[in-house]
């Protein structure tokens, strides 16, 4: 099949491209932070793009010292050498099933490992291409990376002073040849700058190794475990979580094809074409609560015992819930005014499913994401998809998690300041993810393990402490978005506060405050309600259009499955399927086929005549085919996989086509009523 959606590729959340084994979309690169007034040197080395300055450097961990000051004294406790951090990396608590992902030629290659410890500087580069360099001194393990052409070195230095004094020394012919970044300063706001730059070559490259200088942490522990962290945070985007996040975790081990939309994607996209008609834009929501403040509820484990104050302030503040805090709320006797889903997952439906008609909530979905049972009287979509048929919609900065989504639809919304209500993004238990009552009952969770030793690595979650000082447990996935969402409160300036004190959402810009009052404001339940449903124009024709060419070419993908499995057994042979594999592999349909799961038993007859029955629920089994299907050693087994592939290829076709079957009757239904524009 045709891949129809590399034009809508570019307007598309969380969209990887084509052909790519662990694609991330692009990045366009911010602006460097404010830099002190340099010298020459300096200043040479930041327009070739070598160096990043702060104004300030970092602030040390001695209160006593106070704020420092450019030109004060360099600090004599460092010594002249660098040495590998001890410290537990972030890819430790990683299943370790993901750690060796891809498949055939690349099989051996490792995206994360724990290296060992004693390796010399030449060993660490057989294991890594990344140096990071706390602290900027002429050390011999620096020296020798500045002369390596094949290595990226960042070299991190709080004090500008000090930053200065090492570049002056420096061969600035020889370092041009250098893949180099000298970072000074406060780097606070400087990761948002480097993700951007660093993106592509950290998809290209291995973990990072730290080194770090002898003494720096005696004073700047807590700058050495920021840097450490961020830049952990970026390599875990970059080429961990396209891993083991929906776009890469039921495609293991991962071999080169086509991946576009994946099928929960597709399944929902079909769905929502007659909504994307009928529902509104979200950009006709901007500025519809201007002055507010945003009440931005999650399911986390403190959301029950808040549930007085989300009661108390619900008509002080616009209660936006994210998706599975919907039905808690309800339980309740609370009707949010908006709920907000970002998740493209089929299972993301569950938390809409079984609810009474929403008249007066507004349902904000991305539009890849499922509606449930469509129980909303008003529903809005933000984010954009085949821009040849529909409208432009509003877009919604997010990362993570959906309470990112939420802030940025308060954004959107005009409300002045948000608060937080079981935003945790944090456990109590250290081995299972807690969350409110009836907000994941289709999750499964294990129950407290507390009677288990911690292990500091997966499967334990990772240790952090909250606000309140108490440890608490999080996810990389999660970590990743605490910090993001940070950086997201400083650049917009929007005043943010955290009702829970048992949370990671804390820092910097987020002020932290149990039940804080909201200040007295216009009732929010008026403005919602004058919410009008305003629909942009669609012209019907050409989603028809759309559709029909849709249905014939599922309905040839299953012609051609089932074709291709009765001529294999006919010729007891896998080569017939050989060529139509490398065309599903070109078009998306075997990344398609990798995430799918099967709505009824599938049954099948094995070589020897019995029936092999697929339970419905199952999902398809790429490790499996991965190793038989491409071992001519094995031919009885390599049929069957193929047997097995195809028949799962025209089921999930026969399942796409009945979504798009209802809503070509739908659209048919529109035209009769409003013609060929509606």
């Amino acid at each position: 099949m045709k891949s129809l959606w590399s034009k809508a590729a570019g307007h598309m959340q969380h969209q990887h491209g084509p052909a790519s084994d662990d694609p991330i979309p692009e990045i366009p690169v911010p602006p460097a932070p404010p830099a002190p007034v340099a010298s020459g040197r300096m200043e040479v080395l930041r327009e070739l793009g070598l160096a990043v300055q702060y104004v300030d450097d970092a602030q040390p961990d001695s209160v006593q010292a106070g704020p420092v000051q450019p030109g004060r004294a360099l600090c004599a406790l460092r010594a002249a050498r660098h040495t590998p951090s001890g410290h537990t990396p972030l890819w430790a608590y990683n299943s370790p099933a993901v750690a060796k992902p891809f498949f055939g030629e690349r099989a051996e290659e490792v995206i994360f490992e724990e290296l060992p410890p004693g390796l010399s500087l030449d060993e660490l580069a057989g294991h890594t291409r990344l140096f990071i360099f706390l602290g900027a001194a002429q050390t011999e393990a620096l020296t020798w990376a500045l002369a390596r052409t094949d290595l990226l070195v960042l070299v991190f230095e709080p004090e500008n002073a000090r930053l200065e004094k090492f570049c002056q020394g420096l061969d600035l012919r020889r370092l041009t040849q250098a893949k180099v970044i000298f970072v000074g300063g406060e780097a606070v706001e400087l990761m948002p700058f480097l993700s951007a730059k660093l993106t592509q070559s950290l998809r290209t490259l291995t973990q990072p190794a730290f080194l770090v200088q002898d003494g720096i942490e005696a004073e700047y522990s807590r700058y050495v475990k920021e840097v450490v962290l961020q830049m952990e945070l970026l390599y875990y985007r970059a080429r961990i979580y396209p891993v083991e996040g929906q776009w890469g975790c039921r495609s293991l081990p991962i071999r080169p094809i086509m991946r576009d939309l994946f099928y929960d994607q597709l399944a929902n996209l079909y769905a929502n074409l007659t909504r994307f008609v009928t529902a509104g834009n979200a950009r006709h929501l901007r500025g519809t609560m201007t002055g507010h403040t945003a009440l931005l509820v999650a399911p986390g484990p403190d959301m029950d015992a808040k549930m007085h104050y989300i009661h108390k302030h619900r008509n002080k503040a616009v209660v936006i819930a994210v998706s599975r805090a919907l039905k808690p709320l309800l339980a309740a006797g609370i009707t949010p005014h908006f709920v907000i889903i970002n998740d493209n997952s089929l299972d993301a439906a569950s938390p809409l499913m079984d609810i009474p008609p929403q008249e007066e909530c507004v349902l904000v979905a991305q539009c890849l994401s499922p509606l449930g049972a469509d129980a909303f009287a008003k529903t809005f979509f933000f984010g954009n998809i085949l821009p040849h048929l529909f409208p432009e919609r509003a877009d919604l900065r997010l990362h993570a998690s959906v309470i990112t989504a939420a802030f940025s639809l308060a954004r959107l919304l005009g409300c002045r300041r948000a608060v937080i209500v079981g935003g945790q993004l944090a456990s109590y238990d250290p081995w299972t993810f807690g969350y409110a009552k009836k907000s994941a009952e289709d999750l499964a969770l294990a129950g407290p393990q507390p009677s288990l030793p911690l292990i500091g690595r997966f499967p334990q979650l990772i240790p952090v402490t909250a606000a309140s000082g108490k440890t608490m447990y999080t996810t990389p996935n999660y970590l990743d978005a605490s910090v993001w969402f940070k950086e997201e409160v400083r650049r917009t300036g929007i005043e943010v506060v955290n009702a829970c004190a048992d949370s990671i959402l804390s820092g910097g810009p987020i002020r932290v405050e149990e039940n804080w009052p909201i200040p007295e404001g216009p009732d929010p339940r008026e403005a919602v309600k004058a919410i009008v449903l305003a629909r942009d124009p669609h012209d019907l024709a050409p989603i028809e259009d759309f559709i029909l060419a849709q249905l014939s070419a599922w309905g040839n993908t299953k012609r051609a499955s089932e074709n291709t499995v009765a001529q294999m057994r006919a010729e007891h042979s896998a080569e017939p399927g050989a060529h139509l594999l490398s065309i599903f592999d070109a078009n998306n349909t075997t990344y398609l086929v990798e995430r799918f799961t099967l709505a009824r038993d599938l049954s099948m007859e094995d070589l020897d005549g019995a029936m092999i029955t697929v339970p419905a629920g199952s999902v398809f089994f790429t490790p499996w085919f991965n190793k038989y299907a491409f071992q001519e050693e094995s031919p009885d087994m390599r049929l069957r996989v193929f047997i097995y592939y195809f028949s799962v290829c025209a089921v999930m076709s026969e399942s796409l086509c009945l979504l798009l079957s209802a809503r070509l009757h739908e659209i048919r239904e529109l035209r009769a009523r409003y013609g060929d524009r509606a």
